[in-house]
């Protein structure tokens, strides 16, 4: 048997044969494909089922990428006599867990999120038929907030939003996604709920940068979502650029954070090579914290 495919990412993926009684032929080993491979040549045994009357190709991705699009099957050529004899072939294809989001973000290890966060759990297919997403508090390895759910319609999505706010501390997320029988897992890394509000771990990279043919990122992380202001100057105080985010807008989200400047004044002029200063200015619940990054503009 020979299928064709593409793949966006590592993979392992195996194939069974099902007849209409149930009896089926599995491939003893998985194959591993890559975004470079396109095409792969099963041999079959003889204790296949005489008469097929589902193909199933399962996936399963190396790893849990920040996003990821399906495993696509372009084509599938059929050979060995018995098997032209097959009737109402099927394909179907177990999915797996492509993004797993925590208010939209994929959080870092030891990053803030907000003690009432959104749990977002993606797969690559609408084949989702059920799942599990579990809150644990790494200190005391107790069960912080749980959601399980049978869904009677499979889609591709399970979304989990915390209503009891979660006491400060570290969390962990774990999700289980049931595909049918198959099962795929995921886990966050460390997160951090913290009631007061902080800024924290302001950076800048690439630094220096060369503004002709790069833009740096500003970086910082909130423990709550804020309203940022962002002023550029240079070493003697000349104002180049400003920015105002709104909280709960992409760069005034709790956790980490990240804005470009281009290297650019407010008249749209690129800046002459030098130091300048960032100054991150960061509101929120009435709190102000502020924090300021040393750029290096070299062209």
């Amino acid at each position: 048997m020979t299928y064709s495919f593409k793949t966006d990412l590592p993979r392992k993926i195996q194939l069974t044969l099902k007849d209409a009684t149930g009896k089926e032929w599995q491939q003893p080993q998985a194959t591993h494909i890559t975004p470079s491979t396109n095409s792969i040549d099963i041999p079959l045994t003889n204790t296949f089922p005489d008469k097929i009357s589902e193909i199933i190709l399962t996936s399963e991705l190396d790893t849990i990428p920040i996003q990821a699009t399906p495993f696509t099957l372009t084509s599938l050529i059929l050979y060995d006599d018995p098997l032209l004899s097959a009737q109402n072939i099927t394909i179907s294809s177990v999915g797996t867990i492509s993004s797993f989001t925590i208010d939209g973000k994929t959080i870092l290890d030891n990053d803030f999120i907000k003690n009432t966060p959104e749990i977002t759990l993606r797969t690559t297919s609408a084949n989702l038929s059920g799942y599990t997403i579990r809150i644990i508090n790494t200190a005391t390895q107790e069960i912080a907030a749980e959601k399980s759910d049978v869904l009677t319609t499979p889609q591709d999505t399970a979304v989990f939003t915390i209503t009891s706010a979660l006491p400060d501390g570290k969390y962990q997320v774990f999700a289980t996604a049931n595909f049918g029988s198959e099962v795929a897992t995921a886990n966050s890394k460390i997160a951090i709920v913290q009631s007061s509000f902080e800024l924290t771990d302001c950076l800048n990279s690439p630094n220096p940068f060369n503004p002709n043919t790069q833009s740096t990122a500003i970086t910082y992380s909130l423990s709550k979502n804020a309203d940022i202001d962002l002023y550029i100057y240079t070493i003697n105080g000349e104002l180049q650029e400003k920015t105002h985010i709104n909280a709960g807008e992409s760069g005034g989200t709790a956790g980490y954070n990240s804005t470009l400047w281009d290297g650019k004044n407010q008249f749209n002029e690129t800046v002459s090579n030098g130091i300048y200063i960032a100054y991150i200015i960061a509101k929120s619940e009435g709190k102000v914290k502020k924090g300021k990054v040393k750029i290096w503009v070299r062209k």
